[in-house]
């Protein structure tokens, strides 16, 4: 039987902990532990592993940032729009929270 993979039971426990760290969204901590992890190794593989997953998670902080920043500036470039049947203009269109107007009939 071959131990080619074979590496300390704490970097096991580490990797479990920041991948289930990691699925529940909390980035900065799983990087944090996955950096341990790494330190933990014994594997030169695995130490690649768990080093590529924490920059992973560090990006993903930084794109989560960005999708957010990019939502508020387009949602204040949305204009708001009028609720179907109130005092306004009759027969509004709505698709993507995106007031739309009919276009005129001659």
């Amino acid at each position: 039987m071959s131990f080619k993979n074979y590496d300390s039971p704490l970097y096991y426990r580490a990797a479990r902990e920041a991948a289930r760290i990691e699925r529940a969204g909390d980035y900065r901590q799983a990087a944090a532990v996955w950096t341990k992890a790494s330190r933990f190794s014994r594997n030169e593989a695995n130490q690649q592993w768990s080093e590529n997953r924490a920059d992973f998670c560090l990006m993903q902080i930084a794109r989560e940032k960005l999708k957010a920043a990019f939502a508020d500036d387009l949602r204040a470039l949305i204009p708001h729009r009028k609720a179907a049947g109130s005092k306004g203009e009759k027969g509004v269109r709505h698709r993507l929270r995106v007031y739309i107007p009919q276009a005129r009939r001659s």
